[in-house]
Parts: structure tokens; sequence; C-alpha cells
């Protein structure tokens, strides 16, 4: 028993990898099988019933139409009434061949087969009518053939509906039966990632016995950071003494907190520069004395090569009182002049990276003279004035 829970970090990890690896393939295999019917059903609706059932309800409107043009020519028997009769009745033609060319199931093929020959005995019954309106029947014999004509019509409008009507229900069952295999998928998402839960909280306590040391580790280092001392917390992330399977799991965490201790030491470093750049400016009256002990500290501080502070002389020149490393000093600017003169217009810092090399800035470096590669200027602002 207590062999099985001194199994390294690695191990445990791939054990409950192994437990979660099958939940997953058990999951992908279930959602595959139910999104290969989900997708059966969409195209056998999409393809098969939605398809006819529209097919059958465009039949119907045409013969509407076709009702229509013929009481038009009926009550004119006018030639260009007639030509309008014969377009919506190949329109008829032309709706019945586009769902005579669907496959319909036996039900369906049966009502179908009904409706072809009362179509066409509605075509004989209109040729009928056409032949007695050239012959010049009297008004009573064609009214007795449009009233034939109607039962005809009225007969293949019955037929439609039921063909319609049948695809219709055909077309909501399917649609009925897609949102249960939809909802079949979605429970069975919930149960797997339920039962993958469990895993991966059974994995976290099993690997969480096998970490104290280094989490002991981690407290030491806070406790030594709150009392000043960063050593321990930088020296976290180098140490890579212990030999265990936990070393590489809690590399990133030691990162994490060595990155933290360096950012709090940087801060700590700052503010004893900010101190320092206070003490100077309370220690002289003289402005030049002041910004020439000022420029050091902001030059130690970030490093910098070259430095230079300008004075707002009159609010429209900017007047050079401290230099560093200039090889020939720094000359009176206006505001808008140069980078310090853009810096003072817009009031913002200003930041130039990638100087060409032949720019007239040169730093002293010893003997040497090299050109800068970057250069920052920064305007200081005591209640909206510049300074």
């Amino acid at each position: 028993m207590t062999r099985r829970w001194d199994m390294s970090i690695g191990q445990r990890l791939y054990a409950g990898s192994g437990v979660i690896a099958v939940l997953i393939a058990i999951l992908s295999v279930m959602m595959i099988v139910s999104v290969t019917r989900v997708r059966e059903l969409q195209r056998e609706q999409a393809e098969v019933f939605a398809p006819r059932a529209a097919a059958a309800a465009e039949l119907e409107i045409a013969i509407y139409q076709q009702a229509v043009a013929f009481r038009n020519y009926v009550i004119t028997l006018a030639p260009s009434e007639l030509e309008e009769f014969r377009r919506a009745e190949q329109q008829v033609d032309l709706q019945m061949r586009s769902l005579a060319s669907f496959p319909k199931g036996n039900e369906g093929q049966a009502l179908f087969d009904d409706m072809v020959p009362i179509a066409s005995e509605l075509r004989r019954a209109f040729e009928s009518f056409l032949v007695l309106a050239r012959a010049g029947a009297d008004r009573d014999t064609l009214r007795q053939s449009e009233r034939e004509i109607a039962a005809i019509r009225n007969r293949l409008l019955d037929g439609v509906r039921r063909f319609e009507t049948l695809k219709s229900s055909q077309n909501e069952a399917a649609t009925q039966e897609i949102s249960a295999a939809i909802a079949t998928l979605r429970n069975t998402v919930i149960i797997v990632t339920l039962l993958m839960i469990v895993a991966l909280s059974v994995k976290s306590v099993i690997v969480g016995r096998s970490v104290r040391e280094p989490a002991a580790k981690l407290v030491a280092a806070a406790e030594s950071l709150r009392a000043g001392d960063f050593e321990p917390a930088l020296e976290l992330e180098k140490d890579r003494s212990p030999a265990g399977a936990f070393r590489d799991e809690l590399r990133e965490a030691a990162s994490i907190f060595g990155r933290m201790a360096a950012a709090l030491q940087r801060r700590e470093e700052r503010l004893a520069a900010h101190a320092r750049l206070s003490e100077v400016l309370s220690s002289s009256l003289n402005p030049s004395d002041v910004a020439s002990a000022a420029l050091n500290e902001v030059r130690g501080y970030s490093a910098a090569e070259v430095g230079v502070v300008y004075l707002n002389d009159e609010g429209s020149r900017l007047r050079p009182v401290a230099t560093a490393a200039l090889d020939d000093g720094a000359a009176v600017l206006a505001v808008g002049e140069g980078v310090p003169g853009q810096a003072a217009r817009e009031r913002k810092t200003i930041v130039i990276r990638d100087l060409p090399p032949d720019t007239s800035l040169r730093l002293r470096l010893g003997i040497d003279q090299l050109p800068p590669t970057c250069v920052v200027a920064s305007p200081m602002l005591i209640e909206e004035r510049l300074v």
C-alpha cells in the first residue's frame, strides 16, 4: 500500500492521464457516432423530405395560377389571355415533372401516381373547352365545361395537398429525431465531462501529495522575502539539486516566483533611487547643482550613457543647465526643436530607437566616441507648468 503511494509524480501523471485519455476516447467515439447520425438525419431532411414538400407546394401554386389564367381567358376569350394560360399550363407540367424526379417512398409514390391521371384528365378538359370556344359554342355549354374543369382541378389539388401533408409530417418527424439525437449527444458530453472532472480531481489529490517539499521551499522563500532577503527567492528558480520527478512540474512555478522577487528587488532599487534623488533636490538652491546631481542619479538608475537637463526659460526656450558625457555640451533649443523640444511641446515622454549612425550626438566612453542607439526625452511638469 505504501509503495503504491510512493510513485513519482511522473508515474502518477501518466496513470491519471491514461484514465482521462480513455474517457476522452469514449467521448470521442460517442460524439462521432452521434454527430454522424445527426448529419445523416439533417442530410435526409435537407435533400429528401424538405425538397419534396417544397415541390408539392410549388405545384399547388402553379395549379392556382393556371386556374386564374384560365378564368381570365374565359371572361375575355382574348388571344393574349390564351397565351398567358398556355404559359401557366406549361408551369404546371414543369412542376409535375420536378415532383416526379424526386424519390418519394412507397406511400408518396402511390399518392403521386394517383395525381398523374387526374392531371392528364385536366389537360384534356382544358383542350375540350378551347375547342368549344373556337367553335363558338353558347355560354351554357362553356359554363358546363368550365364546371367540369373546376371539379377535376379540385381533385388534383386534393391529391397535391395529401402529398404535401405526408411530406410535411415526414419532415417534422425527421426534425424531432434530430432533436432527440442532439439531446443524446448533449447528455453524453455532460456525463463523460463529469467523469473526467472526477478523474482530474483524483489525479490532483494524488499529485498534490508529492509537492509538499517544493511547496515548503516556496513558503520559506516567501518568508525570507517578507524579511527583506531576496536571495532564497532569486535562487529558487535556479535550484536544481533535488533529484526527483517533481522538478520539471514545479519549474514554471519557481520561475514565476523568482521573477516576482526580481521585480520586487527592482522596485526597492527604484524607491531607493527616488529617495536619493529627493535628497539631492533638497541639498541646494542652485539650479545647475541640483540638475547635475539629479542627472547623475537618473543616469545611474536607468543605465544611460548621456544626459542633459534643460530648463524652460521664458516659456519658449530650453536652456541646458546640466550635461553628462556629451562631447560638445548641449545647445539652447526652442520649444519644438529636436527631441527635447518636441517632448516639451507635446508635454509627454518621447522615445526614439534605432538612431541613424550619422547623428550629430556622440557618446564619450573613455577615449572612444560612439553614436547613441536610443534617445529618451521626458518633460517635468508642476501643476501643468513645464519646468
